[in-house]
C-alpha cells in the first residue's frame, strides 16, 4: 500500500472510532519521521499481543544473539541451491509416488526464507522468538505432506490437546476427587529449537511403524525420506548472508508442531506410566497442565523426574488457582471451575466497526467470541462478567451501542458505571518499547 493511501486509510479509521478522540490532528508524516529519526521499528509481538515499537539496535542485537548460537545455526559461506534441488528431485524420481501426491510435490517453490524475530513482550526482561518462515521454501510442500500423515498418529496420544475446547471438555469429564490435589502447569523452554532433528526423525518413524498408519499408497521409507529432507534442509538468509539451522525444528515449517508433539509424546507415555500420582495430564505444544495427588514435597520430587528428553521445563503449582492457555482453573469446594484468563498485555484488537468487513462477518465474530466465553466459563457469574467486558471492548472498537444491544441478551449488557470504568482498560493506541 502506498504511503499516501496508508495516510488516508489511517485517518479514516481514527475518525470512525466512536469513543476515541485524539487530542490533536494526526500527522502520519510526523509519526514516520519520529520512528525513522530515532531508529525505531514497529513489529508484531509474540502471543498475539498487538504491535510493539522497539529500537533498531535492540532488534539487531537480538537477531545476532540467536544466530550467535553456533550449536543451532551454521553460516554457509559458499551458498548453492542446486544440490538441494537435486536431492529433492532424486527423492521424487526414486520412488513410485501416488500421482496426486507427486503433482503436489512438484509444485514446490524455492524462495529462500528470511530470518526475523518477534518481540516477546510478556517476558521480563523482554526477549524474542526466532522465526524462519518456510512457507515457500523447497521443503514447504514436503513439510505439508509430512504433517498430513503424522496427524493420523495423534488419536493414540489422548493427552495432546488441539484447542482450549478439548482441554475444558477433558477437565470437566475427568470427575476427579480433589483431595490433596495440586494444580500444576509447565512451560517447555524453546521447544522447537531444542529438539534434535535426527532423534525426531527416528521417533516419528517408530511411531508410524508402531501404529501401522495408512500411508495411502506410500511406503514408510518414502515418508521418512521426505521427513529427512524437510528437517535437515532448513536454510535461510539474514543481512545478505546464508545460514543453515543444524539443530532444532524450523519455527515456520508446516510439520514442526506435529513433529514436536510426537517427539514429546514418545517420552511422556513412559513417564506417565511411572508416576500414578499424576492423575490428569494434558499438553498443548509446549504448555503442560497436570493434576497431582500428594504432598508438596512429593510433588517437587515428581516434577524433577518428569523430564522430556533434555528439554527444560519451568513448573508452577498452586493448591487453589492456576491459569493454562486462556483458561483460569480454580477450586470451588470439591470441584474445579474454569473462567477466561486475560493476559495483562492483551489489547483486544478486534475487527473495528470501521472495517470494510460485511456486517454478517462482524456479527458472526461476536457470536463466536460469546460462544468461546460460554465454553470456557463454567460459572454463570464468570460468564456474565466476561461478556460485559467483551461488550465494553467492542464499544471501544467503535461498535455502535444500539447494534450491540440487538446482538447481546439484556442480562449481558453492562451498566454505565462498568462502561466508564472499563472503556479504556486496553487503549488501542498504547505502544510498548523494547529495551533501548
Amino acid at each position: 500500500m502506498a504511503l499516501g493511501s496508508t495516510k488516508l486509510w489511517l485517518k479514516h479509521q481514527l475518525k470512525t472510532i466512536e469513543h476515541f478522540q485524539p487530542p490533536h490532528n494526526l500527522n502520519v508524516a510526523n509519526v514516520v519521521n519520529f520512528l525513522c529519526g530515532n531508529q525505531y521499528l514497529v513489529k508484531v509481538t509474540d502471543k498475539n499481543l498487538g504491535i510493539a515499537v522497539v529500537s533498531k539496535q535492540w532488534y539487531i542485537e537480538q537477531c545476532r544473539m540467536h544466530l550467535g548460537n553456533f550449536d543451532a545455526y551454521l553460516w554457509v559461506q559458499n551458498w548453492n541451491i542446486d544440490p538441494i534441488l537435486e536431492e529433492f528431485n532424486t527423492i521424487l524420481n526414486s520412488y513410485l509416488w501416488p500421482k496426486v501426491l507427486l503433482n503436489f510435490l512438484k509444485t514446490t517453490t524455492a524462495e529462500l526464507p528470511k530470518f526475523y524475530i518477534i518481540p516477546k513482550m510478556h517476558k521480563e526482561p523482554i526477549s524474542s522468538r526466532p522465526i524462519i518462515p518456510s512457507h515457500s521454501w523447497v521443503t514447504s510442500r514436503s513439510s505439508e505432506v509430512i504433517d498430513y500423515f503424522l496427524q493420523k498418529c495423534l488419536p493414540y496420544y489422548h493427552w495432546i490437546l488441539d484447542s482450549t475446547k478439548s482441554f475444558v471438555q477433558a477437565l470437566r469429564e475427568a470427575d476427579i476427587d480433589l483431595a490433596n490435589v495440586y494444580l500444576v502447569t509447565g512451560d517447555v523452554t524453546a521447544m522447537y529449537t531444542n529438539i534434535p532433528p535426527l532423534k525426531a526423525i527416528s521417533i516419528c518413524q517408530s511411531i508410524l511403524r508402531k501404529h501401522n498408519i495408512d500411508l495411502e499408497g506410500c511406503t514408510l521409507e518414502m515418508i521418512v525420506k521426505l521427513l529427512e529432507f524437510t528437517l535437515l534442509n532448513n536454510y535461510f538468509c539474514y543481512e545478505d548472508c546464508h545460514w543453515k539451522q543444524i539443530s532444532g525444528l524450523a519455527m515456520g515449517t508446516a510439520c514442526a508442531p506435529i513433529v514436536a508433539n510426537l517427539f514429546c509424546a514418545f517420552f511422556e507415555q513412559v513417564l506417565l506410566r511411572r508416576d500414578p500420582n499424576i492423575i490428569f495430564y494434558r499438553r498443548y505444544i509446549d504448555d503442560i497442565f497436570l493434576l497431582y495427588r500428594g504432598s508438596e514435597a512429593e510433588l517437587g520430587k515428581s516434577l524433577a523426574k518428569l523430564q522430556i528428553y533434555n528439554l527444560k521445563i519451568t513448573w508452577e503449582s498452586s493448591y487453589n488457582h492456576i491459569h493454562f492457555l486462556d483458561v483460569n482453573v480454580y477450586r470451588i469446594g470439591t470441584r474445579l471451575a474454569t473462567s477466561v484468563y486475560r493476559k495483562w498485555l492483551n489489547k483486544y484488537m478486534y475487527i473495528p466497526w470501521s472495517s470494510s468487513h460485511p456486517i454478517s462477518v462482524k456479527k458472526a465474530f461476536v457470536k463466536a467470541e460469546r460462544t468461546r466465553l460460554r465454553l470456557i466459563c463454567s460459572e454463570e457469574q464468570d460468564y456474565q462478567e466476561s461478556s460485559r467486558f467483551f461488550f465494553v471492548n467492542l464499544l471501544r472498537r467503535g461498535y455502535p451501542k444500539q447494534v450491540l444491544l440487538n446482538w447481546f441478551p439484556l442480562s449481558l449488557i453492562p451498566n454505565n458505571r462498568e462502561v466508564k470504568r472499563k472503556r479504556f482498560y486496553c487503549h488501542p493506541f498504547i505502544i510498548q518499547f523494547g529495551n533501548t
